[in-house]
């Protein structure tokens, strides 16, 4: 038996082998590759879904500022004045509900972790806005006080459609890259 013929011999099953070898290191590479990229997704989903549980959150409690009267708002219409332009109560008993319930979203459930900037800013002016109208009202002692200042209601239905709109903005641009994933 030449040497040559030996060699044929074993080449093949080698051969076989050697290549068995590295399809299964390639295949070991892959996998690691793929449970990395599966842990990242995990993260970009779990922060996903606490980003939309914030925004459903405060969406919430935009019912407290709603532009339609209810038990719940804030804001009473009221009759029309001597121009015929509709009048406005802030109720206090509404206020302090929506301060308390601000609160237990954004800080106790820990909503606030996952809102953006611009948001936490429209919602700690919303915040100071009301707590300047209920303190104005406890010092005059009306449960339901007529409201005067419009400049100030102005800038609450400003902040009122600022967060419309920056809620609806976060949620669709998060749902977006996180079906691109």
């Amino acid at each position: 038996m030449s040497f040559t013929e030996f060699l044929s011999i074993f080449v093949e099953p080698i051969t076989i082998i050697v290549l068995a070898i590295w399809g299964g290191k390639q295949g070991y590479k892959y996998w690691l590759k793929q449970k990395k990229e599966e842990g990242l997704y995990l993260q970009r989903q779990s922060k996903y879904e606490a980003k939309l549980a914030a925004g459903k959150a405060l969406w919430a409690l935009l019912r407290y500022i709603s532009e339609s009267d209810h038990d719940e708002n804030i804001f009473r219409r009221g009759e029309l004045n001597e121009s015929g332009k509709k009048v406005f109560y802030f109720r206090q008993e509404q206020a302090n509900h929506f301060i308390t319930e601000l609160n237990d979203v954004f800080y106790i459930k820990g909503h606030g972790l996952f809102l953006d900037q611009t948001t936490k800013t429209l919602i700690f002016e919303l915040r100071s806005q009301v707590f300047g109208w209920l303190h104005v009202s406890k010092k005059s002692g009306e449960e339901d006080m007529k409201i005067t200042n419009a400049k100030k209601f102005e800038r609450i239905n400003q902040i009122r459609d600022e967060l419309h709109k920056k809620l609806k903005e976060q949620i669709l641009v998060e749902a977006s890259i996180n079906e691109t994933v």
